[in-house]
């Protein structure tokens, strides 16, 4: 093997560091909810939105044993930047409208919430079109 061929294991290597920094970024982007439309100036509310962690998934997962939809509501709370969810929901509850904060998810409808969560999960990676396929199989003898 020549000097200038890469082994296998320094390809995914490379790919591997690739991968595990692109997971410690966020992405952003933002989503239009169509039901603000019908208030008074017609307009859909547009909200920025940033990938969760994996540590973020796990409390969403948490979160759908009290409420079937609790953790798809959680998932759009979190992840919500501009504006911040957790923050408005904190406001309206000082302000006396609400009684906790992520009651603020009632403000959305509810096939809104399971399409934005889905969103999210897709782009934070839990979800995919992209799937994981074989593309060679064999029988190997593996002698110990």
């Amino acid at each position: 093997m020549g000097k200038d061929k890469k082994t296998t294991l320094e390809i995914f290597k490379a790919k591997a560091s690739a991968a595990l920094k692109r997971k410690k970024s966020f992405v952003t982007f933002t989503m239009s909810f169509p039901s603000f439309a019908q208030d008074e100036d017609g307009e859909p509310l547009n909200i920025k939105f940033r990938t969760l962690s994996d540590a973020e998934i796990n409390d969403c997962v948490g979160y759908e044993s009290d409420d079937p939809s609790g953790g798809d509501k959680y998932a759009i709370y979190l992840s919500a930047v501009e504006p911040s969810l957790k923050d408005l929901g904190k406001e309206m509850k000082e302000a006396g409208e609400i009684v906790t904060p992520m009651e603020i998810m009632d403000m959305f409808e509810r096939h809104e919430i399971s399409e934005a969560s889905m969103l999210i999960m897709e782009k934070s990676g839990v979800l995919s079109k992209n799937k994981v396929t074989i593309v060679d199989k064999g029988i190997e003898n593996l002698k110990n």
